[in-house]
């Protein structure tokens, strides 16, 4: 845009600048955003995918397989605990502060939840009563 010669743009062209650095500057940051994102995501669920393609360590096996039924053996929720910490979402301390956290919701000690179980605990924490 030209200026005068005090340096003061036309007013139609100090409108069109304005409408660009309030809308145009944001648009262009959230379109860069995404695109980063997207490229970021993808590099994620690669790393994640090689962590879960590398030989199950015999040290990971053995923690595994005491998480839920101390039986050596690993069944399908000790094996997708056993990933989610190859993976580096969990550690066996926030495991067992889940496992307490069941045993004190599991009220009838079946070793299960059911939905009475699981609106008595939401009640307890919330204070407020929940949708049933």
């Amino acid at each position: 845009p030209v200026a005068d010669a005090a340096g003061v743009l036309p007013e139609l062209h100090s409108v069109l600048v304005g409408i660009y650095v309030l809308v145009g500057v944001p648009l262009f940051a959230a379109a860069v955003g995404d695109l980063v994102g997207y490229f970021l995501e993808d590099k994620i669920r690669r790393e994640e995918q090689e962590a879960m393609d590398r030989p199950i360590e015999m040290e990971d096996f053995t923690i595994a397989s005491q998480l839920i039924d101390p039986d050596g053996q690993i069944g399908k929720a000790e094996y997708v605990l056993l990933e989610l910490m190859r993976l580096g979402k969990t550690d066996v301390g926030s495991i067992a502060v889940m496992a307490q956290r069941f045993e004190k919701m599991d009220t009838s000690g079946d070793g299960s939840l059911d939905r009475e179980e699981i609106l008595r605990f939401n009640d307890s924490v919330s204070g407020s009563g929940s949708a049933r």
